[in-house]
């Protein structure tokens, strides 16, 4: 095997000369091929000379070709999709999304060669009369089709896994394959129908022996020290989890949600933290938040439930802590009749500029005395005894939708994501979820080699999470909190509904070679953060501030080393939170937050000139006058 032996094979594919690299791979396949005509030749040689029989023998074997071509088509189905997709992942330098493109196929094809024999050994006889078998041709047909199907694995791993091989670039190796299953029946074909005297059933063994010994030489090869791609356990396991329902393009709602940037942070800033970082500003979604990419999907997918039942009413509700609720009312406006959609706020809770946006909206907004845990309680109440759609976290689609955050994250450091420490607000658990379900999923089909670190963050006034997850593995028992008021209100939660699946989710992601932690701040900090990040050009709200807090948190913790980058969750945009910048200026936030502003970091307006100023002087005056006090209090100099 000349080409095994070269390590460089593959290689060639993308740098040998078109012509010379034609002729090396078309010559083999194309004997190949003439030899795995010698199969179905040699068969009918044999048979046709049976004495007597022969003739309704052929007619009889003839008749079970559908049956092989049923087999061939599908081993076509799941192979020449598959090898040209782990081509393309080669010739990207991806092998690892190559080899679990080939193990994904070689399980697909075990599967779907265990259900064709189920399939004919259970209707076989069915079939063949269908096919126009007769009295005399079904003792023929039956037997050979029946031992035929009983080696459909053999043959799907013999011609299915063989096209991988060529696609590697080993043609010859592939030719091989299939001389060795030629000549193994040519050989076999004779002994079996005349020497053991089994006629029919002989030549349909001789096939199924044959083909397993090329399914063997090829999973041997693939299997080996000298092939490019290597077939191993840990790629034989589908992603099934990929697989959701499609909706048709009709139903798909999209309003310009997601593709939000990664902005590096400010060469000042990351100077003075002495640490390389970036916002992902997702307040630049359509609502302003991160929870636009789960509505998109989850209002798609009712649309396409509207549509199929012919539903004329259906009630969307959820609990909110602002963002929530704002991004279900601006996608139920959006999609109208026959969608009505209904959020519960915690009363007092939300921020003005949140509330005014379920108000625009035109949903219809409900205040519940207490916190978003409260109301959480409500809403579920609600769906396990009333006809409603809950919009909330318990939402699989939504948790689809927002899974697209980890795969932009990834697709902007170009699919490398080593070196990376991702800061993820914990809240109701919905995001940091999704993101590492996403991350999980790319990493599983290689896509991503590695999983980056991933941290949530939770303010000290909502920090169950952070307590679980900072006792020693064996003492851990999770306990909801009562919450105190926080500035990072979509934080502000005691009792996340997705903590089981948080739970669930670090196991795996651990397990897979992640590292996940858990850091907490206060709102001392998350404040400061906040303040600090936007004096550098940011916009961060305050759960990103949450996240620069828990970023500057774990290097002093020594959780983070110099080398890395962190990207940082902006879940908002920072307009949404104004009012709580507006305190910290004027040294007016309630006690319970405690905060206390750094005279370092507040800023005021200044009147530069009185109103009884302005109505004394003539207006030529009055504009000289505040030029002046403009220019003193700049010193500025003249020209």
């Amino acid at each position: 095997m000349n080409d095994q032996a070269n390590p460089g094979t593959s290689q060639q594919l993308g740098t040998a000369p078109i012509g010379k690299l034609l002729l090396k791979l078309a010559a083999p396949t194309v004997v190949a091929q003439l030899v795995n005509l010698l199969y179905n030749i040699v068969d009918r040689i044999y048979i046709g000379h049976m004495p007597q029989v022969g003739a309704l023998a052929l007619t009889g074997i003839g008749l079970c070709f559908p049956v092989v071509y049923l087999i061939g088509a599908f081993t076509m189905l799941v192979a020449q999709g598959g090898a040209p997709r782990a081509a393309i992942a080669m010739g990207s330098g991806d092998n690892a999304l190559a080899e679990k493109i080939m193990g994904g196929c070689f399980t697909c094809l075990v599967a779907v060669a265990l259900a064709l024999t189920a399939l004919f050994w259970g209707f076989g006889e069915e079939l063949l009369w269908i096919f126009g078998c007769s009295e005399e041709t079904i003792v023929y047909a039956l037997p050979y089709m029946r031992i035929y199907s009983s080696g459909s694995l053999f043959v799907m791993m013999a011609l299915g896994m063989n096209l991988f091989v060529t696609t590697q670039g080993f043609a010859t190796v592939s030719m091989r394959t299939v001389i060795i299953g030629a000549l193994c029946n040519i050989v076999l074909d004779p002994v079996f129908i005349y020497g053991l005297d089994m006629g029919v059933e002989g030549a349909a063994l001789a096939t199924v022996i044959s083909q397993a010994v090329s399914g063997i030489w090829v999973l041997r090869f693939l299997t080996g020290k000298k092939t490019t791609l290597r077939l191993k356990w840990s790629t034989l396991r589908p992603s099934w989890r990929l697989m959701a329902p499609v909706l048709e393009q009709e139903d798909i709602l999209y309003l310009g949600e997601g593709n939000t940037p990664i902005v590096e942070g400010a060469p000042e800033l990351q100077k003075k933290l002495g640490m390389a970082f970036a916002f992902k500003n997702d307040g630049q979604n359509p609502s302003a938040s991160f929870k636009d990419r789960g509505m998109a999907c989850a209002y798609s997918y009712l649309r396409a439930l509207v549509r199929k039942h012919g539903w004329d009413e259906v009630l969307t509700i959820c609990a909110s802590t602002g963002d929530t609720s704002a991004a279900a009312a601006l996608y139920g406006a959006y999609v109208g009749h026959p969608i009505k959609t209904a959020v519960l706020l915690p009363q007092g809770k939300v921020t003005p500029q949140q509330l005014s946006q379920p108000l625009g909206s035109g949903a219809t907004v409900l205040e519940v005395p207490g916190v978003f845990d409260d109301c959480m309680k409500v809403v579920e109440h609600l769906a396990e005894h009333y006809r409603v759609a809950l919009l909330n976290s318990k939402n699989s689609w939504r948790i689809l939708g927002q899974e697209s955050y980890a795969y932009e994250v990834a697709q902007w450091y170009g699919w490398n994501l080593e070196g990376k420490v991702l800061f993820v607000p914990v809240g109701n658990a919905g995001n940091i979820t999704a993101v590492m379900s996403g991350l999980l999923k790319m990493r599983a089909l290689g896509i991503i080699g590695a999983l980056p670190r991933l941290f949530g963050v939770q303010s000290e006034h909502a920090d169950p999470v952070w307590r679980y997850y900072s006792a020693p593995k064996d003492e851990r028992v999770y306990t909801p909190v009562t919450v105190r008021p926080s500035v990072a209100q979509a934080a502000m939660i005691g009792n996340p509904v997705s903590f089981p699946r948080v739970r669930k989710l670090v196991e795996a992601y651990e397990a897979a070679g992640g590292d996940f932690g858990v850091v907490q701040v206060t709102e001392q900090a998350i404040m400061d953060a906040s303040i600090l990040a936007n004096r550098h050009g940011h916009i961060a709200c305050t759960q990103g501030g949450e996240c620069l807090a828990g970023l500057l948190k774990a290097r002093e913790e020594g959780r983070v080393e110099r080398g890395e980058t962190a990207v940082l969750d902006s879940t908002a945009h920072a307009l949404k939170f104004a009012g709580f910048q507006n305190m910290y200026f004027t040294d007016t936030f309630p006690p319970e937050y405690g905060v206390t502003p750094d005279a370092s970091l507040a800023n005021r307006p200044a009147l530069v000139i009185g109103a009884a100023e302005k109505e004394r002087l003539a207006p030529a005056d009055f504009t000289r006058a505040a030029a002046q006090a403009v220019a003193d209090r700049l010193a500025l100099a003249g020209k």
